[in-house]
């Protein structure tokens, strides 16, 4: 099994400890207090495979913040001689090593790191020293849509991650309103000779940032229960809020829907046909 990433196994029996579960090859426990009572043999459950506090593979059914060769921006629960201890999601916390860490932390800061798998101990750790597990990013199309994670202040915007694997930049204004751990959508505008991709968070020509705005307030609307208390009076800062789109691309969205007779624009804002 492989530690670090989601398994799809089967229910094999009940046991004092818990529940054992299973592939074609070999065994894991899943802890008593995490075996639901809807569980039945021969039932498929997705699991988490890591190793608990006494170093045992276990699985688990609760959600890790981040899994195996992912990023993610994590808070430091307790610091140690070993390292610092991080909240991934699990009981069990987990090691950024101190070697690993590149600039000193304490307790309740917070840190991007990759979860890592030490090949010689088989167990998962986690590395802040990104540079050295970040790759020039493949040639890729420009407006190629991406999912990028936000990493460090720059002083022409934010460097990000794209994909887990790649260095960007979304430049200011565009990027104004990020925060370190957030995740947005964003498409590539050019790829720099060392590989760093530079970013938008629209597409690039009129039509395809008017679909894209139009997408995005259709999903809200949606999701709303068909009403959204946004108006041309509206400040852009509650529009990039509620919507994650300037004004001005929110106003040309809701030009295109009323013309398509898709919503209707109140007082009190706008509603789904």
């Amino acid at each position: 099994m492989e530690l670090g990433q989601y398994q799809t196994l089967t229910f094999l029996r009940r046991s004092t400890h818990g529940a054992w579960l299973g592939d074609s090859d070999s065994e894991v426990l899943l802890p008593t207090k995490e075996v639901r009572p809807e569980y039945t043999d021969g039932q498929t459950i997705s699991a988490f495979i890591y190793r608990d506090s006494e170093d045992r593979l276990t699985a688990t059914v609760q959600a890790p913040f981040v899994t195996l060769q992912h990023c993610a921006w994590l808070k430091v629960v307790d610091v140690s001689s070993a390292g610092v201890w991080l909240d991934w999601g699990l009981d069990k916390h987990l090691l950024l090593p101190r070697k690993e860490q590149g600039t000193i932390l304490k307790k309740d800061d917070f840190v991007m790191i990759m979860l890592l798998l030490d090949d010689q101990t088989d167990r998962l750790y986690a590395t802040a020293r990104l540079g050295r597990h970040l790759f020039p990013a493949p040639a890729l199309a420009n407006g190629t849509k991406v999912e990028v994670l936000v990493w460090k202040a720059h002083e022409r915007g934010w460097t990000v991650i794209v994909n887990h694997s790649w260095q960007g930049m979304l430049f200011f204004p565009q990027s104004q309103d990020l925060k370190p751990g957030m995740k947005v959508e964003a498409f590539v505008t050019s790829r720099r000779e060392d590989g760093r991709l530079d970013l938008s968070r629209t597409p690039q020509g009129f039509e395809d940032r008017n679909a894209y705005a139009v997408e995005k307030l259709l999903t809200a609307l949606k999701n709303a229960g068909g009403h959204l208390p946004l108006t041309d009076q509206s400040t852009p800062e509650s529009v990039e809020n509620a919507l994650g789109l300037s004004k001005r691309a929110f106003k040309q969205a809701c030009g295109t829907l009323f013309r398509e007779k898709v919503i209707r624009l109140e007082p009190d804002g706008i509603y789904l046909r």
